[in-house]
């Protein structure tokens, strides 16, 4: 797994990579410090760090209710009601696997009538 040192507290890992391959990256979800949830997608090419990426959708904490409703779980319990429906006991799969689930997230929290924000940043070499 990335070792990403996010700030989410009641993090759930989704899926990951297998960490003996060239390129990595890794899927999860939990609560930023305001109580927006962040569904975090880390992406590691161990051959060139320029294209190393954290990607962030983040819902807003008023619009939680929505997806509550969908997976009739709690506010607080999303993070591991949404591993569980979309980690569907992953063993491990490759980056764009990953990529994959993400957009399948993605296309879920939309269907739900809830909104995200996209957010990227570069990794730097200490978050990989």
């Amino acid at each position: 797994m990335i070792d990403s040192k996010s700030k989410m507290r009641d993090e759930a890992l989704i899926a990951e990579s297998d960490n003996d391959m060239e390129i990595v990256s890794s899927l999860s979800v939990g609560f930023d410090l305001f109580g927006n949830l962040v569904v975090e997608m880390d992406y590691a090419d161990g051959s060139d760090s320029r294209y190393d990426y954290r990607l962030d959708a983040i819902v807003d904490k008023d619009e939680l209710v929505l997806l509550s409703k969908e997976l009739e779980s709690f506010n607080e319990s999303l993070p591991l009601a949404i591993s569980d429906r979309f980690g569907k006991g992953w063993k491990l799969l490759t980056p764009s696997d990953i990529d994959g689930v993400f957009s399948d997230i993605l296309d879920f929290i939309l269907d739900c009538g809830a909104h995200y924000k996209l957010k990227r940043d570069r990794l730097d070499n200490n978050q990989v």
